[in-house]
């Protein structure tokens, strides 16, 4: 059976005055019982030509949704049991049509289980976000496809309306062209979400475990997912897990805040509160700084933090206007950016992120779907990592809860003592587990 994959290619462009290798993300059509066996699909070009702006993670990502897409076309051909994919059996996709997308979208939105590469049956969790996401990739597929002739018939094709922009409140002159989700309010291509807000057999809300720590690898994609996708809070990404800063410490800086020293292969941070400055009358619990201090260090990790740095100096330089030219982090408007704001840019990448994970690392995005976080889990991986890493330890060479509070930037020790108790007990359980394996050796040897 032939079924459709992403994969990544190393191809030499001719496209500039000088011929160049990039990576190139292809639709492929692969044999199932010979995976080696494969050849390119037509269908990439809506990779590499219709969104050829759009960053390699980011196309990757799109080519996951639309393989799903279609290989979920074609074991409904292959079942046979709904006689809408009939006519895909007959025109390909040529016969394509918004029922076809509707019953891919309410299939991942309702389903419980899926088939991993071992055979076994796997928890799939897809929340409303997750859905609506896939819509709107769905929804730019179809757009390419109209363009490109292949879905001429009326119940395939996407239509668009321009939008008023505002600008501080006032209509432009000038709109943006955005899609109309043929979904929407549709009695014919009816989509069935998952709820925003599950609840159990109860009806109770069911709230997920916070999570209190990530792996390195895990966070290090993370930011490296964030610099190519979310370059507007990257930086404030870094600060967070390298320097364990709070949100609203992150937006209160500026850019004469910080003090970037290469030598120490560190940067130093005046953390304090700017709200008045930055924000005037937009107070928020989200922007407030707890703890003012000074020389906060941000320490160079991944051995990134500097080019993160310059990055966020280039991103800034290209915007066409900034309201205030001292704020370091910025939002779309050229304001300087809020803590709502900022909380709402890294709830969006938490999403895609994990959503980039499901295909390429689907154990550690079913744990992060598991687990509930937010911008806080920087903080929690900073305090274990200064922990873990004998960063914070004295003299004896045990974690001193004075030098943890001092890096996090704490007026007490409560919580910096809750981190070194919590990583002590786990260290004496997994050394009363290796005792006792060697007791149960002994026993057997005996």
């Amino acid at each position: 059976m032939i079924i459709y994959k992403v994969k990544e290619q190393v191809i030499n462009d001719i496209s500039g005055w000088k011929p160049k290798d990039r990576y190139a993300v292809l639709i492929v059509e692969s044999d199932e019982a010979n995976p080696l066996v494969w050849k390119p699909s037509p269908l990439t070009e809506f990779l590499e030509v219709y969104m050829s702006e759009k960053a390699v993670n980011t196309k990757i990502h799109y080519g996951y949704v639309i393989c799903d897409f279609l290989n979920y076309l074609k074991l409904q051909i292959e079942l046979g049991e709904d006689e809408c994919f009939d006519i895909l059996q007959e025109e390909g996709i040529y016969g394509l049509n918004f029922i076809h997308a509707s019953k891919y979208l309410t299939y991942i939105g309702t389903r419980k289980t899926k088939v991993n590469k071992q055979g076994e049956e796997e928890l799939v969790v897809n929340n409303y976000s997750t859905v609506k996401r896939k819509e709107n990739i769905l929804i730019s597929f179809y757009t390419f496809l109209n363009k490109k002739k292949i879905l001429t018939n009326k119940d395939a094709i996407v239509e668009h309306k321009v939008v008023p922009i505002k600008n501080r409140g006032n209509v432009t002159s000038k709109g943006k062209r955005v899609s109309i989700s043929p979904f929407k309010d549709s009695l014919e291509y009816k989509v069935f979400y998952p709820p925003t807000n599950p609840t159990n057999s109860y009806g109770e809300s069911i709230k997920a475990i916070k999570l209190a720590d990530m792996k390195r690898v895990t966070w290090e994609l993370f930011l490296e997912y964030a610099r190519e996708n979310y370059p507007d809070i990257a930086l404030g990404v870094a600060m967070q897990f390298m320097g364990g800063l709070r949100l609203g410490e992150v937006v209160n800086l500026t850019i004469d805040a910080v003090e970037v020293n290469r030598d120490k292969d560190k940067l130093f941070l005046d953390i304090n509160d700017r709200q008045l400055f930055l924000f005037k009358s937009l107070k928020s619990k989200k922007s407030q700084v707890k703890f003012a201090r000074e020389n906060q260090v941000v320490f160079n990790w991944n051995q990134e933090l500097f080019n993160i740095w310059d990055e966020h100096m280039k991103y800034l330089s290209k915007l066409k206007k900034r309201t205030n030219i001292k704020a370091l982090f910025v939002n779309k408007k050229g304001n300087p950016m809020t803590g709502d704001v900022y909380e709402e840019r890294f709830k969006k990448l938490k999403s895609d992120f994990i959503e980039f994970l499901e295909n390429s690392k689907p154990v550690e995005s079913k744990t992060l779907k598991k687990y509930a976080w937010s911008t806080h889990i920087g903080r929690h991986v900073f305090t274990n990592f200064i922990i873990k890493t004998g960063l914070a330890n004295n003299s004896m060479g045990v974690p001193d809860a004075k030098i943890v509070a001092s890096l996090r930037g704490d007026r007490n020790l409560s919580s910096a003592l809750a981190y070194i108790d919590r990583i002590a007990m786990v260290e004496a359980i997994d050394e009363n587990l290796q005792n006792l394996s060697k007791e149960a050796l002994k026993e057997e040897r005996v």
